[in-house]
């Protein structure tokens, strides 16, 4: 098989359009209190973990000395490796995750969604699609060659990554410091800040009565593969279908959750596909078949596996690539480094693949 040529211009020119020095600026100036002004700038690290991630150098310490000489599409920084891993060290990751917002606020009010046309006339009811997934970053952590000499226990921490599917990126990508905290919870505190209307697409982790409940009070929709620890109640069948393209297709009206927990049971709309011995079953709060068709819903699922795929892929790229020969006397954190390279990193992988 041959490989797969990607044109990676496109991404290339948005970033060099949206990301300018004096939006880096207005960030840094916002969120600095003893942060001090160094040779390697907010915009100039910014740009490049970019140039890392779209030419995958042999090494981190290759990287660093192309910039030092102003080749191979880096910026230009006179500094040594030592200066960008002090510099690493000492910068707060909030300066990366708001400069991923204000980037992204440029760039979304100048690009219309062009991901996904067939869907996108499907799902016609929706203003917005996002598949929500989390990630932890042990496995960057444990690659990370500047702290394969650490004596103390690094705490990677966690990435919930909020991703457009008509528009082929991250809408969100929310760093927790913590990697054991719940996904749900996590998800219900940036409702508020989703438009109305918005249909959200998840895995079992996600298909709780709790969740559905709180997205139904904001206003949002959810499709989510059914947790088996959902209790499903007054099951009402809508429709049973044998689809062209193989497997059983049913749909029931279904009352779920016991009430337990201070949580009403929610009323749901069972899509049940069969072939077989391979079952997927999927909760929503779509209750009109009209906005969400089933077999609709099942396509919008496997595109939901193909993002996960994808986001494993960037992580291999991640791990791969931290292959440095770097040894620093001063270790940057984990966290830092990984996000990073990741709020930035994350947007150029997904339109390259």
């Amino acid at each position: 098989m041959g490989k797969t040529q990607v044109d990676l211009l496109g991404p290339a020119r948005i970033l060099h359009k949206h990301l300018t020095a004096a939006l880096c600026e207005r960030v840094f100036a916002a969120g600095r209190v003893t942060e001090r002004r160094r040779i390697w700038t907010l915009h100039q690290i910014a740009l490049f973990w970019s140039a890392v991630i779209l030419r995958a150098p042999e090494s981190l310490l290759q990287a660093l000395d192309e910039a030092r000489r102003g080749v191979g599409g880096y910026p230009r920084v006179k500094a040594t490796p030592q200066a960008f891993f002090e510099r690493a060290k000492g910068l707060r990751w909030t300066f990366f995750r708001d400069l991923f917002d204000a980037f992204l606020e440029n760039a979304l009010r100048r690009h219309a969604p062009r991901f996904e046309s067939k869907l996108r006339g499907q799902l016609k009811a929706f203003p917005e699609v996002w598949i929500v997934d989390g990630s932890g970053l042990d496995a960057i952590a444990h690659r990370l060659k500047v702290l394969w000499d650490e004596r103390v226990v690094v705490l990677p921490g966690s990435l919930l990554v909020f991703y457009d599917l008509f528009r082929g990126l991250p809408r969100r990508v929310l760093f927790h410091e913590e990697a054991m905290g719940s996904e749900v919870g996590r998800t219900e505190a940036v409702l508020a800040s989703i438009a109305k209307g918005t249909l959200l697409v998840g895995d079992r982790a996600y298909g709780s009565v709790r969740l559905f409940a709180s997205v139904a009070v904001h206003g949002i929709f959810l499709l989510a593969r059914r947790n088996k620890t959902v209790k499903l109640r007054e099951r009402k069948r809508l429709r049973r279908v044998d689809l062209k393209t193989g497997g059983i297709l049913e749909e029931f009206l279904v009352l779920a959750g016991a009430g337990t927990n201070g949580v009403e049971p929610q009323r749901l709309r069972l899509i049940r596909w069969q072939l077989g011995s391979k079952v997927v079953e999927l909760l929503t709060n779509v209750l009109d078949a009209e906005a969400l068709p089933g077999e609709t819903a099942l396509s919008l699922y496997r595109r939901r596996w193909s993002i996960d795929m994808r986001q494993a892929c960037c992580m291999y790229r991640a791990r791969s690539s931290r292959r440095s020969s770097c040894r620093s006397s001063s270790r940057p954190s984990s966290s830092g480094l990984a996000l990073e390279r990741g709020t930035f990193g994350r947007a150029v992988v997904v339109c390259r693949s």
